[in-house]
Protein backbone atom coordinates (compact mmCIF):
# COMPACT_ATOMS: atom_id res chain seq x y z
CA UNK A 1 0.00 0.00 0.00
CA UNK A 2 1.22 3.39 -1.30
CA UNK A 3 1.72 5.94 1.37
CA UNK A 4 -0.05 9.15 0.64
CA UNK A 5 1.34 11.18 3.07
CA UNK A 6 4.93 12.47 3.31
CA UNK A 7 4.07 12.93 7.26
CA UNK A 8 4.02 9.28 7.91
CA UNK A 9 6.94 8.74 5.75
CA UNK A 10 8.90 11.20 7.77
CA UNK A 11 8.40 9.39 10.69
CA UNK A 12 8.94 6.01 9.36
CA UNK A 13 12.61 6.98 8.24
CA UNK A 14 13.06 8.62 11.71
CA UNK A 15 11.87 5.59 13.77
CA UNK A 16 14.72 3.45 11.35
CA UNK A 17 17.74 5.90 12.12
CA UNK A 18 16.49 5.63 15.89
CA UNK A 19 16.42 1.72 15.45
CA UNK A 20 19.89 1.89 13.94
CA UNK A 21 21.38 4.46 16.55
CA UNK A 22 19.42 1.57 19.16
CA UNK A 23 21.62 -1.10 17.51
CA UNK A 24 24.94 0.01 17.37
CA UNK A 25 25.26 2.64 20.06
CA UNK A 26 27.12 0.84 23.04
CA UNK A 27 26.29 3.77 25.45
CA UNK A 28 22.63 2.93 27.73
CA UNK A 29 21.78 6.56 27.67
CA UNK A 30 21.80 7.24 24.49
CA UNK A 31 19.87 3.34 23.68
CA UNK A 32 17.60 4.16 26.29
CA UNK A 33 16.85 7.70 24.58
CA UNK A 34 16.40 5.87 21.05
CA UNK A 35 14.16 3.44 22.82
CA UNK A 36 11.94 6.43 24.09
CA UNK A 37 11.82 8.26 20.32
CA UNK A 38 10.81 4.66 18.40
CA UNK A 39 7.76 4.23 20.92
CA UNK A 40 6.48 8.10 21.07
CA UNK A 41 7.04 7.77 16.96
CA UNK A 42 5.12 5.21 17.09
CA UNK A 43 2.59 6.64 18.25
CA UNK A 44 2.55 9.05 16.83
CA UNK A 45 2.10 7.41 13.42
CA UNK A 46 -0.64 5.60 14.93
CA UNK A 47 -2.75 8.87 15.67
CA UNK A 48 -2.77 9.44 11.38
CA UNK A 49 -4.61 5.72 11.11
CA UNK A 50 -8.26 5.17 12.06
CA UNK A 51 -8.50 3.61 15.56
CA UNK A 52 -9.22 0.05 15.73
CA UNK A 53 -12.51 1.03 17.49
CA UNK A 54 -14.20 1.24 14.06
CA UNK A 55 -13.93 -2.38 13.91
CA UNK A 56 -16.76 -2.81 16.51
CA UNK A 57 -18.82 -0.39 14.65
CA UNK A 58 -19.03 -1.61 11.01
CA UNK A 59 -21.95 -4.36 10.49
CA UNK A 60 -22.67 -6.41 7.89
CA UNK A 61 -26.28 -6.10 5.95
CA UNK A 62 -28.43 -8.67 5.02
CA UNK A 63 -31.51 -8.00 3.30
CA UNK A 64 -33.69 -10.37 1.76
CA UNK A 65 -36.37 -9.54 -1.51
CA UNK A 66 -37.83 -12.43 -2.06
CA UNK A 67 -35.54 -15.16 -3.40
CA UNK A 68 -32.87 -12.40 -3.78
CA UNK A 69 -30.27 -11.51 -0.72
CA UNK A 70 -28.64 -7.95 -1.28
CA UNK A 71 -25.80 -7.24 0.55
CA UNK A 72 -24.12 -3.80 2.13
CA UNK A 73 -22.42 -2.26 4.71
CA UNK A 74 -23.83 0.25 7.60
CA UNK A 75 -22.61 1.34 10.84
CA UNK A 76 -23.67 2.08 14.51
CA UNK A 77 -24.78 5.33 14.82
CA UNK A 78 -26.00 5.70 18.22
CA UNK A 79 -25.62 3.63 20.87
CA UNK A 80 -29.52 2.77 21.48
CA UNK A 81 -29.48 0.10 18.60
CA UNK A 82 -29.55 3.29 15.53
CA UNK A 83 -27.60 2.03 12.31
CA UNK A 84 -26.94 4.24 9.35
CA UNK A 85 -26.69 2.76 6.07
CA UNK A 86 -28.06 3.17 2.02
CA UNK A 87 -31.32 2.78 1.28
CA UNK A 88 -31.25 0.98 -1.87
CA UNK A 89 -29.61 -1.56 0.28
CA UNK A 90 -32.88 -2.44 2.37
CA UNK A 91 -35.39 -0.42 -0.12
CA UNK A 92 -37.46 -3.62 -1.09
CA UNK A 93 -36.61 -6.10 1.62
CA UNK A 94 -38.87 -7.87 3.57
CA UNK A 95 -36.63 -9.43 5.64
CA UNK A 96 -33.38 -7.15 7.23
CA UNK A 97 -30.72 -8.64 9.32
CA UNK A 98 -27.47 -6.81 10.50
CA UNK A 99 -24.49 -8.88 11.75
CA UNK A 100 -22.14 -7.52 14.55
CA UNK A 101 -18.67 -7.47 14.41
CA UNK A 102 -18.79 -10.05 17.03
CA UNK A 103 -20.68 -12.50 14.57
CA UNK A 104 -24.46 -12.11 16.29
CA UNK A 105 -26.91 -11.47 13.98
CA UNK A 106 -29.80 -9.53 14.47
CA UNK A 107 -33.43 -8.82 13.22
CA UNK A 108 -33.50 -5.14 12.13
CA UNK A 109 -36.19 -3.11 10.81
CA UNK A 110 -36.43 0.22 8.72
CA UNK A 111 -36.52 3.00 11.25
CA UNK A 112 -36.93 6.24 8.73
CA UNK A 113 -35.43 6.89 4.82
CA UNK A 114 -34.72 9.21 2.32
CA UNK A 115 -35.07 7.87 -0.88
CA UNK A 116 -33.69 11.49 -2.84
CA UNK A 117 -30.31 11.21 -0.94
CA UNK A 118 -30.20 7.23 -0.53
CA UNK A 119 -30.00 7.22 2.92
CA UNK A 120 -31.71 5.26 5.42
CA UNK A 121 -31.99 4.48 9.63
CA UNK A 122 -31.99 0.83 10.63
CA UNK A 123 -32.79 -0.50 14.11
CA UNK A 124 -31.80 -3.43 16.13
CA UNK A 125 -32.73 -4.85 19.58
CA UNK A 126 -29.16 -4.11 20.43
CA UNK A 127 -28.47 -2.06 23.58
CA UNK A 128 -24.85 -0.40 24.87
CA UNK A 129 -23.50 -0.54 21.46
CA UNK A 130 -20.15 1.28 20.31
CA UNK A 131 -20.98 4.11 17.72
CA UNK A 132 -19.00 5.84 15.27
CA UNK A 133 -17.55 9.32 15.88
CA UNK A 134 -18.84 12.46 14.07
CA UNK A 135 -16.63 14.42 11.94
CA UNK A 136 -17.43 17.83 9.92
CA UNK A 137 -16.81 16.46 6.28
CA UNK A 138 -16.91 20.30 5.53
CA UNK A 139 -13.61 20.63 7.10
CA UNK A 140 -12.32 17.72 4.50
CA UNK A 141 -9.11 19.20 2.26
CA UNK A 142 -8.67 18.72 -1.00
CA UNK A 143 -6.27 15.86 -1.71
CA UNK A 144 -6.89 14.54 2.07
CA UNK A 145 -6.41 10.80 2.56
CA UNK A 146 -9.79 8.98 3.60
CA UNK A 147 -10.53 5.48 4.45
CA UNK A 148 -13.56 3.39 3.45
CA UNK A 149 -14.52 0.48 5.86
CA UNK A 150 -17.50 -1.90 4.31
CA UNK A 151 -17.77 -5.60 3.18
CA UNK A 152 -16.95 -5.50 -0.34
CA UNK A 153 -17.64 -8.71 -2.18
CA UNK A 154 -19.39 -10.92 -0.22
CA UNK A 155 -18.56 -13.88 -2.05
CA UNK A 156 -15.35 -14.14 -1.32
CA UNK A 157 -16.09 -13.66 2.33
CA UNK A 158 -17.85 -11.63 4.78
CA UNK A 159 -14.77 -10.14 6.24
CA UNK A 160 -14.54 -6.36 6.98
CA UNK A 161 -12.39 -4.61 4.01
CA UNK A 162 -10.57 -1.02 4.43
CA UNK A 163 -9.67 0.82 1.28
CA UNK A 164 -7.15 3.86 1.43
CA UNK A 165 -7.63 6.90 -1.24
CA UNK A 166 -8.12 10.60 -1.67
CA UNK A 167 -10.60 13.42 -1.34
CA UNK A 168 -10.84 14.63 -5.12
CA UNK A 169 -13.38 17.08 -4.52
CA UNK A 170 -17.30 18.10 -4.47
CA UNK A 171 -19.80 17.07 -6.88
CA UNK A 172 -23.90 18.67 -7.50
CA UNK A 173 -26.23 15.91 -6.41
CA UNK A 174 -30.07 16.48 -6.47
CA UNK A 175 -30.14 19.88 -4.21
CA UNK A 176 -27.29 19.04 -2.72
CA UNK A 177 -23.61 17.81 -2.76
CA UNK A 178 -21.71 14.82 -2.85
CA UNK A 179 -17.79 14.43 -1.92
CA UNK A 180 -16.39 12.70 -5.09
CA UNK A 181 -13.19 10.39 -4.14
CA UNK A 182 -10.26 8.41 -5.34
CA UNK A 183 -10.69 5.24 -4.08
CA UNK A 184 -11.36 1.92 -4.63
CA UNK A 185 -15.34 0.94 -4.02
CA UNK A 186 -16.72 -2.37 -5.26
CA UNK A 187 -20.44 -3.78 -4.61
CA UNK A 188 -21.20 -4.44 -0.88
CA UNK A 189 -19.31 -1.36 0.45
CA UNK A 190 -22.74 0.84 -0.25
CA UNK A 191 -23.73 1.99 3.08
CA UNK A 192 -20.30 2.05 4.73
CA UNK A 193 -18.83 4.69 6.46
CA UNK A 194 -16.24 7.06 4.84
CA UNK A 195 -13.49 8.11 7.71
CA UNK A 196 -10.88 10.71 7.58
CA UNK A 197 -7.47 10.85 9.05
CA UNK A 198 -8.82 11.36 12.51
CA UNK A 199 -11.08 8.51 12.50
CA UNK A 200 -14.25 10.47 12.40
CA UNK A 201 -17.10 9.29 10.01
CA UNK A 202 -17.37 12.16 7.53
CA UNK A 203 -19.66 9.97 4.82
CA UNK A 204 -21.57 7.13 3.55
CA UNK A 205 -20.26 5.46 0.69
CA UNK A 206 -23.26 5.00 -1.96
CA UNK A 207 -21.87 5.09 -5.18
CA UNK A 208 -19.16 4.08 -7.83
CA UNK A 209 -18.84 5.45 -11.55
CA UNK A 210 -19.59 3.30 -13.68
CA UNK A 211 -16.85 3.48 -16.70
CA UNK A 212 -19.22 1.82 -19.16
CA UNK A 213 -22.42 3.62 -18.33
CA UNK A 214 -20.04 6.59 -18.93
CA UNK A 215 -18.24 5.57 -22.23
CA UNK A 216 -22.05 4.98 -23.48
CA UNK A 217 -23.43 8.68 -22.06
CA UNK A 218 -20.30 10.32 -23.53
CA UNK A 219 -18.07 8.45 -25.70
CA UNK A 220 -15.24 8.76 -23.09
CA UNK A 221 -13.53 6.22 -20.99
CA UNK A 222 -12.56 8.18 -17.77
CA UNK A 223 -9.12 7.07 -15.51
CA UNK A 224 -8.90 6.09 -12.10
CA UNK A 225 -11.68 4.59 -9.44
CA UNK A 226 -13.75 7.32 -9.13
CA UNK A 227 -16.51 6.68 -6.03
CA UNK A 228 -19.29 8.80 -4.19
CA UNK A 229 -20.23 9.50 -0.81
CA UNK A 230 -22.90 11.03 0.57
CA UNK A 231 -22.20 13.60 3.58
CA UNK A 232 -22.91 12.23 6.92
CA UNK A 233 -24.61 15.29 7.96
CA UNK A 234 -26.75 14.78 5.53
CA UNK A 235 -28.44 12.37 7.94
CA UNK A 236 -29.79 15.05 10.13
CA UNK A 237 -33.94 14.87 9.14
CA UNK A 238 -33.98 11.70 8.85
CA UNK A 239 -33.03 11.10 12.75
CA UNK A 240 -35.57 11.48 15.87
CA UNK A 241 -34.28 12.82 19.14
CA UNK A 242 -30.90 10.78 19.00
CA UNK A 243 -29.64 13.44 16.18
CA UNK A 244 -28.75 16.01 19.03
CA UNK A 245 -26.14 13.02 20.91
CA UNK A 246 -25.23 11.59 17.04
CA UNK A 247 -23.78 15.62 16.23
CA UNK A 248 -23.38 17.23 19.26
CA UNK A 249 -19.92 17.70 18.27
CA UNK A 250 -20.59 19.42 15.18
CA UNK A 251 -23.86 21.69 17.08
CA UNK A 252 -21.57 22.69 19.96
CA UNK A 253 -18.93 25.50 19.94
CA UNK A 254 -19.62 28.04 17.22
CA UNK A 255 -15.84 28.41 16.75
CA UNK A 256 -15.83 24.22 15.67
CA UNK A 257 -18.48 23.71 13.69
CA UNK A 258 -18.11 24.95 10.61
CA UNK A 259 -20.84 25.57 8.17
CA UNK A 260 -24.21 24.81 10.02
CA UNK A 261 -26.20 22.27 10.03
CA UNK A 262 -29.37 23.55 8.66
CA UNK A 263 -27.82 25.08 6.01
CA UNK A 264 -25.47 21.52 5.09
CA UNK A 265 -28.62 19.55 5.54
CA UNK A 266 -30.33 18.13 2.43
CA UNK A 267 -33.07 20.38 1.30
CA UNK A 268 -35.67 18.07 2.15
CA UNK A 269 -36.53 14.61 3.48
CA UNK A 270 -39.31 12.33 2.33
CA UNK A 271 -39.75 11.45 6.14
CA UNK A 272 -40.25 13.29 9.51
CA UNK A 273 -39.95 11.33 12.91
CA UNK A 274 -39.80 13.28 15.88
CA UNK A 275 -42.79 13.84 17.51
CA UNK A 276 -44.18 13.37 20.96
CA UNK A 277 -47.67 12.64 22.77
CA UNK A 278 -48.58 13.98 25.76
CA UNK A 279 -51.80 14.04 28.52
CA UNK A 280 -52.33 17.21 29.90
CA UNK A 281 -54.38 18.23 32.54
CA UNK A 282 -55.24 21.88 34.28
CA UNK A 283 -54.56 22.83 37.70
CA UNK A 284 -55.87 26.58 37.48
CA UNK A 285 -58.97 28.67 36.71
CA UNK A 286 -60.48 26.45 34.48
CA UNK A 287 -61.10 24.01 37.69
CA UNK A 288 -62.61 21.19 37.90
CA UNK A 289 -62.17 20.24 34.71
CA UNK A 290 -59.55 21.26 32.53
CA UNK A 291 -58.68 17.99 30.27
CA UNK A 292 -56.33 17.78 26.30
CA UNK A 293 -54.50 15.28 24.71
CA UNK A 294 -51.99 16.55 22.53
CA UNK A 295 -50.28 14.92 19.10
CA UNK A 296 -47.37 16.56 18.02
CA UNK A 297 -44.99 16.43 15.20
CA UNK A 298 -41.69 18.49 15.70
CA UNK A 299 -38.10 19.46 14.09
CA UNK A 300 -36.18 22.12 16.29
CA UNK A 301 -37.94 25.08 15.01
CA UNK A 302 -41.45 24.02 14.53
CA UNK A 303 -43.88 21.83 13.47
CA UNK A 304 -47.61 21.54 13.58
CA UNK A 305 -49.77 19.88 16.73
CA UNK A 306 -53.35 17.92 17.12
CA UNK A 307 -55.41 18.31 20.31
CA UNK A 308 -58.28 17.74 22.27
CA UNK A 309 -59.60 19.15 25.09
CA UNK A 310 -62.37 19.33 27.77
CA UNK A 311 -63.10 22.31 29.39
CA UNK A 312 -65.53 23.44 31.94
CA UNK A 313 -66.86 25.88 35.10
CA UNK A 314 -68.23 23.85 36.50
CA UNK A 315 -70.22 19.94 36.43
CA UNK A 316 -71.23 18.28 33.15
CA UNK A 317 -75.32 17.99 33.53
CA UNK A 318 -76.65 19.05 30.17
CA UNK A 319 -75.90 19.14 26.37
CA UNK A 320 -75.42 22.76 26.87
CA UNK A 321 -72.41 22.05 28.75
CA UNK A 322 -71.26 19.43 26.42
CA UNK A 323 -70.06 22.15 24.33
CA UNK A 324 -67.49 22.33 26.53
CA UNK A 325 -65.99 20.14 23.94
CA UNK A 326 -63.30 21.61 21.91
CA UNK A 327 -61.08 19.66 19.49
CA UNK A 328 -58.60 22.15 17.42
CA UNK A 329 -55.22 22.29 15.12
CA UNK A 330 -52.30 24.18 16.14
CA UNK A 331 -48.62 25.31 14.83
CA UNK A 332 -45.91 25.46 17.11
CA UNK A 333 -42.44 26.92 17.26
CA UNK A 334 -39.67 26.27 19.75
CA UNK A 335 -35.97 25.70 20.38
CA UNK A 336 -34.90 22.36 21.95
CA UNK A 337 -31.54 23.13 24.40
CA UNK A 338 -30.39 20.06 25.92
CA UNK A 339 -33.59 18.25 27.64
CA UNK A 340 -35.27 21.48 27.68
CA UNK A 341 -37.52 22.87 24.76
CA UNK A 342 -39.37 25.98 25.23
CA UNK A 343 -42.35 26.39 22.88
CA UNK A 344 -45.03 28.69 21.84
CA UNK A 345 -47.90 28.59 19.35
CA UNK A 346 -51.48 29.42 18.57
CA UNK A 347 -54.65 26.89 17.62
CA UNK A 348 -57.79 27.35 16.29
CA UNK A 349 -61.00 24.87 17.07
CA UNK A 350 -64.58 24.55 16.83
CA UNK A 351 -65.85 27.95 18.04
CA UNK A 352 -62.17 28.99 20.04
CA UNK A 353 -59.02 30.78 19.59
CA UNK A 354 -56.12 29.88 21.98
CA UNK A 355 -53.02 30.63 22.06
CA UNK A 356 -50.31 28.66 24.44
CA UNK A 357 -46.91 28.55 25.40
CA UNK A 358 -44.81 25.99 27.42
CA UNK A 359 -41.58 23.96 28.29
CA UNK A 360 -40.88 20.43 27.52
CA UNK A 361 -38.28 18.64 29.71
CA UNK A 362 -37.39 14.99 28.54
CA UNK A 363 -35.56 12.17 30.20
CA UNK A 364 -34.96 9.62 26.93
CA UNK A 365 -38.46 8.79 26.02
CA UNK A 366 -40.28 10.19 29.13
CA UNK A 367 -41.73 14.02 28.88
CA UNK A 368 -43.06 16.25 31.31
CA UNK A 369 -44.95 19.21 29.77
CA UNK A 370 -45.60 22.80 31.40
CA UNK A 371 -47.75 25.14 29.64
CA UNK A 372 -49.80 28.33 30.00
CA UNK A 373 -53.05 28.40 27.82
CA UNK A 374 -55.20 31.49 27.42
CA UNK A 375 -58.53 30.35 25.08
CA UNK A 376 -61.20 32.69 24.00
CA UNK A 377 -64.73 31.38 22.93
CA UNK A 378 -68.08 32.59 22.39
CA UNK A 379 -69.46 29.59 24.91
CA UNK A 380 -67.88 30.52 28.41
CA UNK A 381 -67.27 26.31 29.05
CA UNK A 382 -64.61 26.81 26.84
CA UNK A 383 -63.02 30.73 28.00
CA UNK A 384 -60.35 31.20 29.99
CA UNK A 385 -56.77 30.99 31.40
CA UNK A 386 -54.91 27.65 32.72
CA UNK A 387 -51.59 26.32 33.57
CA UNK A 388 -51.61 22.71 32.11
CA UNK A 389 -49.36 20.03 33.68
CA UNK A 390 -49.15 16.84 31.25
CA UNK A 391 -46.79 13.57 31.10
CA UNK A 392 -46.13 11.65 27.79
CA UNK A 393 -43.44 10.22 25.55
CA UNK A 394 -41.56 11.60 22.98
CA UNK A 395 -39.64 9.83 19.83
Amino acid sequence: MECATSFSGRLGRVAFVQQFVLLHNRNMFTKSLAFLSIVLFSALSSLALPPDSLREAVVLILANEGEHLSVGSGFIIHSSGLIATCYHVVADASVIQVKLPNGQLQQARLESWDETYDLAILRIPARALSPVRIGNPYKIQFGERVYAFGYPLPDLGPNLIVTVGQFSGWRPFQKGKVLQLDIQINPGNSGGPLVNERGEVIGIVFSRLNPWIYLYLTGEIPTGTIAFAMPVTYLWPILGKERYDIFRPLTTGASERGPGLKSESPPSSTRTTPGSFCILSGIADLAPIAFGLCLQSHGQFGGGRLEFDVYAHGEIKSEEDILGIAFGVGLFGGIKLLVIRPYMGVSVGWLYARAFAGVDLTWGSLLARIEAVSTWAPNPYVTGELIKLGLGLEW
